[in-house]
């Protein structure tokens, strides 16, 4: 409905060691589904974008301290609250990672 290329994803390498829709095998899987489906106008297929499972650290913490409003709507929690909880274990690595803001 959306004629998207792709379809991106903020995960990084451990959230597959708790989550099975977080995996690399998910994601190898999810791919393969989108050949076989795809635009109707532009007849491509949807690609997955995983730019965190690859990038550096230092760069991705470069880039997020650059963009503090953007980075204000993102959400890693894995409660579905209305804030962050800041007590389960993405919470707590965002914050490391942000260096505490």
């Amino acid at each position: 409905m959306l004629d998207a290329e792709f379809v991106a994803a903020g995960h990084d390498d451990d959230d597959g060691i708790l989550y099975s829709d977080a995996s690399e095998e998910f994601f190898e899987g999810l791919k393969h589904l989108l050949t076989l489906t795809g635009s109707r106008r532009s007849g491509r297929s949807i690609e997955v974008e995983l730019p965190i499972y690859t990038a550096k650290l230092e760069a991705l913490r470069e880039l997020a301290l650059l963009n503090k409003k953007l980075m204000t709507k993102t959400w890693s929690c894995w409660l579905d609250g209305r804030t962050h909880c800041m007590a389960c274990h993405a919470c707590k690595g965002r914050q490391e990672f942000l260096g505490g803001w």
